[in-house]
């Protein structure tokens, strides 16, 4: 995921903000049919899900991240966290 968002940064350098969709890293996990065919947006909001209930994870080089909603639902992810509750996801942010 990481990598992924790093791919979308070098993409788009006009965003400054550091905030990426989560909808966009999906294209950049799964940028063939085929590949969206056997990780489907089901399976990666799972994993989403997941890593949005684990303790705080810090990756190689101590980066972090940070999950960030938006007023645009239609471009979030609908997770529910392990005491059944819904959230709605959009954006991601490492730093």
């Amino acid at each position: 995921l990481a990598g992924a968002y790093d791919l979308a940064m070098l993409a788009n350098p006009k965003n400054k903000s550091g905030d990426i969709y989560l909808a966009t890293l999906y294209k950049f996990l799964a940028p063939m049919a085929r590949s969206r065919r056997e990780y489907d947006q089901q399976s990666y909001a799972f994993d989403i899900a997941r890593l949005f209930d684990s303790e705080e994870v810090e990756l190689k080089g101590g980066r972090r991240y940070q999950f960030g909603p938006s007023r645009n639902n239609t471009k979030a992810l609908r997770i529910l966290d392990k005491e059944g509750r819904e959230h709605f996801l959009a954006t991601i942010r490492f730093f």
